[in-house]
């Protein structure tokens, strides 16, 4: 009784989350009617522009994923040669999933620590996504690139002179069966997510108006003058109350370090993740330029040659969230391609957190590892092509 007591409270608190995002949206226009309407143009446009392609890539992603499933981890296993190059393949497919599957071999020490080098400097993250769904020939190169700098980076790595200091952290027992546990109850998920995946029909509308530069009213205009705009800010904050609701069910590193995760909550929960932090890069944008009146993209430019330095420091950062805003800013154009590949390169993404627990000092060695060929790509396009 106590537990289902305890399982109710806890999905009040998060209808509550999702009632005081939408209470706050609705409240905006009539506290600050001009920052309320950039701050509805920056919903609609995060979920327009970018949620709908992500959500989309996902479902196709994951979907194929499920159907030609390989069993990497003994793939690893038996091809100790090739871990490198599996590693760096692995680190290349986006999402975190494939990064994860070689940072956990290689805490069970069935990884070479090359190997793990070689993944986590192709990994680009839940940022692969966002990129794929706004400039799927761009994240072809950039991914292309990172899985190759991987491969080099990571043999290179492997012929050094054995690092058997990184190994002495290593020792704590990894136990694979270990699971987070359940926070909300599935029926909670599977009607939230229904409802998401059902409102992606009226939302597919009108990222294909839009992305054909048509009015998004006038998908729905004979509904009222404004429908397709104001729809579109509803599914916006939705996709991000989803977030706010419960963010630890909805990381997508507790998602892939679960046994199974239904291909449709995982679709739901990593679009709200994303689609969360790339709001927030477009509001620093949009709310920066109007409290300020400074522009971020003039700044950039003025610091030109310390911008693809800055998206490698960025890159050091764990996690997905500040590597989607990374990609969010080049996407809007206020940040070049070098600091997008030099980010792309340097990050690591959610996989560093399993190994930052468990073996921190070969988990910082990876990173600044993987910095060397961020610092000499990212400059190399820099100086080569100006950009």
């Amino acid at each position: 009784m106590t537990a289902l007591l305890r399982i109710y409270k806890k999905e009040a608190l998060s209808l509550f989350r999702i009632l005081i995002i939408f209470g706050f949206v609705g409240w905006l226009p009539s506290f600050t009617p001009e920052l309320g309407g950039i701050i509805y143009q920056a919903i609609s446009d995060a979920y327009v522009a970018v949620s709908v392609w992500v959500g989309l890539t996902l479902i196709v992603f994951y979907t194929l994923e499920k159907f030609l499933k390989i069993n990497f981890a003994t793939l690893m296993q038996k091809h100790k040669k090739s871990q490198v190059l599996i590693g760096a393949l692995l680190g290349g497919v986006p999402g975190c999933g494939g990064s994860i599957i070689v940072t956990t071999q290689y805490i069970k020490n069935n990884a070479s620590f090359g190997a793990l080098v070689a993944t986590l400097t192709a990994t680009m993250g839940d940022a692969a996504f966002l990129l794929i769904a706004s400039s799927p020939t761009t994240a072809f190169y950039v991914i292309s690139v990172g899985v190759i700098a991987g491969i080099i980076t990571g043999y290179i790595v492997d012929a050094l002179p054995n690092n058997k200091w990184i190994e002495k952290d290593k020792r704590r027992q990894y136990k694979s069966e270990d699971k987070p546990d359940t926070i909300i109850d599935a029926w909670f998920w599977k009607i939230l997510d229904f409802v998401w995946m059902v409102l992606l029909i009226p939302g597919f509308t009108l990222t294909i108006a839009n992305s054909m530069n048509i009015d998004i009213n006038k998908v729905y205009s004979f509904i009222s003058p404004h429908f397709g705009f104001d729809l579109s800010v509803f599914l916006g904050a939705l996709t991000i109350a989803i977030f706010f609701a419960r963010p630890s069910e909805n990381n997508p590193i507790d998602l892939s370090s679960r046994e199974y995760v239904p291909i449709v909550r995982r679709v739901v929960a990593e679009t709200s993740f994303i689609g969360a932090w790339v709001l927030l890069g477009f509001l620093i944008y949009e709310v920066t330029i109007y409290v300020s009146g400074f522009d971020l993209k003039q700044l950039f430019v003025t610091i030109a040659p310390i911008v693809p330095l800055i998206g490698v420091l960025i890159g050091w950062l764990p996690g997905c969230g500040p590597q989607i805003l990374v990609t969010t800013l080049y996407i809007n154009g206020i940040i070049p391609f070098s600091a997008l590949m030099g980010n792309a390169i340097s990050n690591d993404g959610d996989a560093l957190f399993p190994v930052l627990a468990i073996a921190p000092r070969a988990g910082i060695l990876a990173t600044l590892y993987s910095s060397i060929p961020a610092l000499i790509v990212a400059y190399l396009i820099y100086f080569v092509n100006g950009i």
